[in-house]
């Protein structure tokens, strides 16, 4: 089995010290979205959690909104994408046949428009957040903009 380990997004929220738990209370943070790009053969792959993805980098206002941009200070570099990473290791796009997704929120799910032949799974409750009319309080979180070319995903328990 091999696993590659991947940063799909870096953030630079508000206070270090709250959220790193060193530095001062008003200097950027630093955290990473973690992604795992996992095979047991090496031709088809499965990718846990897609990060930012291309799109999100040419488009953040639209894709991300503004206020997850203003909140999380976002790494908008293409090389961060999980394609781009895919493809920097010698892999095909394609081979990515399956997406885990952990959670919705946007800098985890900005990455499965990269991947359009991929079956994207999550957890029914998951599912549920993403059918359900947003809140406010969601909106900042959840857009689904970034998952509109996989409408439907693969609720599993």
């Amino acid at each position: 089995m091999t696993i590659h380990e991947l940063n799909c997004a870096t953030l630079h929220p508000r206070s270090r010290r709250l959220v790193n738990g060193e530095g001062s209370l008003i200097e950027p943070a630093r955290l990473v979205c973690r992604g795992l790009l996992v095979s047991a053969d090496g031709d088809e792959w499965i990718l846990i959690d897609t990060g930012l993805g291309v799109q999100d980098c040419i488009e953040p206002q639209h894709r991300l909104g503004r206020r997850f941009l203003m909140m999380t200070q976002p790494v908008l570099d293409s090389r961060e994408t999980a394609r781009a990473q895919v493809m920097s290791l010698g892999i095909a796009p394609e081979s990515v046949q399956d997406i885990i997704l952990r959670h919705i929120d946007c800098d985890h799910v900005g990455g499965i428009s990269d991947f359009p032949c991929a079956t994207v799974y999550l957890s029914a409750g998951q599912y549920g957040l993403m059918r359900a009319p947003q809140g406010k309080r969601m909106s900042a979180r959840l857009h689904s903009v970034q998952w509109e070319h996989h409408p439907g995903g693969v609720p599993s328990s």
